[in-house]
């Protein structure tokens, strides 16, 4: 179930910003070097809310995903475009006809897309991306 989370959303980046390059940790993204963070994402399944009825288990998972882009000499152009393709990465794994070719996931929510500058360049940014993500599935099987 979790590697059905990781690796549609996985899929979902590449299709849009194929350049990204995955940071591979767990639970944090604070050690990532400043000469390594351009054009780098983190994805970070995190806490779960569940409810079994009968022979049903239903989950949500907060899911959020870092992305960190960099300006250079067109820094308005660039972050904009880099801002367009956080709402497209969004808009796409909220797509009802994809999920319906999943085993797990059943719903992907966006809830919010945070944009800020990083403090150590002022030519790079941060989009935050959070999201809900509804799993469910039979206790039978």
């Amino acid at each position: 179930m979790i590697n059905e989370i990781r690796t549609y959303f996985k899929s979902v980046i590449k299709e849009v910003e194929p350049d990204l390059k995955e940071h591979k940790e767990y639970y944090t993204s604070s050690n990532i070097p400043d000469s390594k963070i351009e054009d780098t994402y983190f994805l970070k399944i995190g806490n779960m809310s569940g409810q079994r009825i009968d022979n049903n288990y239903t989950a949500t998972f907060d899911v959020t995903l870092e992305i960190w882009k960099n300006g250079d000499k067109d820094i308005i152009t660039k972050l904009d475009k880099a801002y367009c393709n956080a709402i497209e990465i969004m808009t796409n794994l909220q797509d009802q006809r994809r999920l319906t070719q999943l085993e797990f996931m059943k719903e992907v929510s966006g809830v919010s897309i945070e944009n800020e500058a990083i403090e150590s360049n002022d030519n790079a940014g941060k989009f935050t991306l959070n999201f809900n993500v509804l799993v469910s599935y039979d206790t039978n099987n």
